[in-house]
């Protein structure tokens, strides 16, 4: 299920979260009335609603083992073959075997709904060095009896 709101009730909600006086259009304010908290206006908090997108994607940091010190290699320049239906491309990627990186290259996988689509997996850089984040599908907003 796929629930979605408007900006200006979601950015009320944050505010009152937050401790902030909302200001809404036409000088009302709502969510607190203390003049002891900041006021933010309607437009600060409709502009940082890519950066609260953006939570969604943080995972938990890898466990210390998981993590690499020394970066990854540029990835090499692979020749993707012509796509193949009901099938996905993994690109090739370096991969950590302990002590040094090895290359693994590309390959396709199975597509498990034809309305699936594949994000591949990267290096990610974290305070104490990398890691490798798996890739993912992900199945989009789908529609009543799909």
């Amino acid at each position: 299920m796929v629930v979605s709101a408007s900006p200006a009730p979601v950015a009320a909600i944050l505010a009152g979260a937050l401790g902030f006086t909302l200001l809404m259009p036409g000088g009302a304010a709502s969510v607190g009335s203390s003049t002891a908290v900041p006021v933010v206006s309607l437009v600060d908090l409709t502009r940082a609603q890519p950066l609260l997108a953006q939570a969604d994607d943080l995972a938990p940091p890898p466990s210390p083992d998981a993590i690499v010190t020394t970066p990854p290699p540029a990835p090499f320049a692979e020749n993707v073959p012509p796509p193949l239906p009901g099938y996905a491309w993994d690109p090739g990627h370096w991969v950590w075997d302990g002590g040094q990186y090895v290359w693994e290259p590309g390959k396709y996988i199975v597509q498990p709904t034809n309305a699936a689509t594949f994000t591949p997996g990267h290096w990610h850089q974290y305070s104490g060095g990398w890691a490798w984040v798996d890739g993912r599908w992900s199945w989009g907003t789908q529609g009543a009896g799909e």
